[in-house]
C-alpha cells in the first residue's frame, strides 16, 4: 500500500542533489522519446493544420514524465513539442519557440496541483494509486487531464491563429480537437503508465523529489 500521509515529493527547487549519471541518461532518453512521440502524434491523427493532432499521444507521456522527473519532464515536453510537433511538422522555427510553451503548461499544471494538493487528499504524487478509487481517478481526470488540456489548448490555438497557421473561424474546432483529444489520451494512457511504471521508476531512483532533483 502506498503511504501518502507524509509527502516525499514537493515543489522544492533542488532538495536532493546531486543527480546520478543514470538519471541524466534517462532524462536525455526522455527528451528523445518526447520528440518521436510528438512527431508521430501529429502525423498519425492530423486535423488539417500543422502541429495539431486529434489524438496527441505525446500528452500522456509528458504528463507522467513530469510527475516522475519534475523539471526534466517539463524540459522534455518543451523540446518534444518544439522539434517533433513544431519543426518536423513544418511550423516556422521562430513561431515554434513560443508556441511550444503550450506543451509546458499541459504537464506543469498537474505537476503543481498533484504535488501540492495530492498528498492532502490521499493521492500519491507519482499517481500509483490513481486507479485505487473513483475519487482518485476523478481528481486525476480533472486536474491531470481536462483542465490542463483546456489551458494549453487555448494558449496553443490562440498562437496558431495569431501566427496565421489556423484561420480565425477555425479557432473553436481546433481548440476543441486539441483539448478533447489530449484529455482522452491522458485519461486513458496516463493511469496505465502511472500504476505500472511509477513503482519501477522510483525503485531505480529515477524520480525527482523536488523540481530538479
Amino acid at each position: 500500500m502506498v503511504d501518502v500521509k507524509e509527502p516525499q515529493y514537493t515543489l522544492a527547487w533542488n532538495p536532493n542533489p546531486p543527480l546520478t549519471m543514470t538519471q541524466y541518461a534517462v532524462y536525455a532518453i526522455a527528451i528523445g522519446v518526447s520528440i518521436i512521440v510528438s512527431w508521430l502524434g501529429v502525423f498519425a491523427v492530423p486535423i488539417g493544420f500543422a502541429g495539431v493532432s486529434a489524438l496527441y499521444v505525446a500528452s500522456a507521456f509528458y504528463n507522467v514524465m513530469t510527475l516522475w522527473f519534475g523539471g526534466w519532464g517539463i524540459l522534455a515536453s518543451y523540446i518534444g513539442c518544439l522539434v517533433g510537433a513544431g519543426w518536423l511538422s513544418g511550423l516556422p522555427v521562430l513561431f515554434s519557440i513560443p508556441w511550444s510553451i503550450a506543451d509546458i503548461l499541459e504537464p506543469l499544471v498537474p505537476f503543481i496541483i498533484i504535488r501540492l494538493v495530492g498528498p492532502r487528499i490521499g493521492f500519491d504524487p507519482l499517481g500509483r494509486n490513481v486507479l485505487k478509487s473513483f475519487k482518485n481517478y476523478l481528481f486525476y481526470f480533472f486536474f491531470g487531464a481536462l483542465i490542463p488540456t483546456i489551458i494549453s489548448g487555448l494558449f496553443g490555438t490562440a498562437l496558431l491563429v495569431l501566427g496565421g497557421i489556423v484561420p480565425p473561424n477555425a479557432f473553436y474546432p481546433t481548440w476543441v480537437a486539441w483539448f478533447v483529444g489530449g484529455t482522452i489520451v491522458i485519461a486513458i494512457i496516463g493511469p496505465i503508465l502511472l500504476t505500472t511504471l511509477s513503482p519501477v521508476i522510483e525503485r531505480f531512483g529515477l524520480t525527482t523529489r523536488g523540481i530538479w532533483s
